[in-house]
């Protein structure tokens, strides 16, 4: 009877032991997952962002007013989403900084004119800016034919508009499982 209680025991005990590990493991993955999730989310937001600013582009190519898209410089591109994403809030820092300065959310900042993501899983984000932070611009793409980096009114050609990155990064929790293709690392000025 001893013997059997005993044996009862151990098997109990290892039970015990397998099942924190499965569980040990099973978080672990959530978590990764959970980066990886962040990432998808930022870049499908972003690719939104720029297929707008196509169709912007197309709607003054159609109605022979290119020189209009300088208005769109430095606006918010979130307001010309159908839907906004729930992490989305229309305050600059100043307005509301409690709900600006939550991990995973997006914010307009109207004094700089930039797009802000607070990154939820900074660890999985590899970037030369400000840690934790991505920002971004909406800006105008032209040919400049003076070579002078600067819109030049009469001289340079406007090509469209574009989302700007105003620090490099790159995701790092998609550099496996062939996800590489996913998320080129994007140097600020480009689209």
């Amino acid at each position: 009877m001893y013997q059997f209680a005993a044996e009862k025991g151990l098997i109990f005990w290892l039970s015990v032991c397998i099942i924190a590990i499965l569980v040990w493991q099973l978080l672990d993955r959530i978590e990764a997952e959970s980066e990886r999730l962040e990432a998808v989310m930022v870049i499908t937001v972003l690719a939104e962002l720029r297929e707008l600013m196509v169709v912007k582009t197309a709607e003054k190519l159609a109605q022979n007013r290119m020189g209009d898209l300088k208005k769109f410089v430095n606006t918010n591109p979130m307001k010309w989403l159908e839907v906004q994403p729930l992490n989305y809030s229309e305050s600059n820092l100043e307005k509301n900084k409690q709900e600006v300065d939550l991990p995973g959310h997006w914010y307009f900042n109207d004094d700089s004119g930039e797009l802000v993501y607070q990154v939820r899983n900074s660890s999985a984000l590899i970037t030369d800016g400000e840690p934790g932070r991505l920002r971004f611009r909406v800006q105008l793409n032209f040919l400049d034919r003076n070579g002078n980096g600067h819109w030049d009114a009469g001289q340079d050609r406007v090509l469209g508009l574009r989302l700007e990155s105003l620090q490099s990064f790159k995701w790092s929790v998609l550099n496996w499982r062939g996800m590489s293709s996913v998320t080129p690392p994007v140097e600020p000025g480009q689209n």
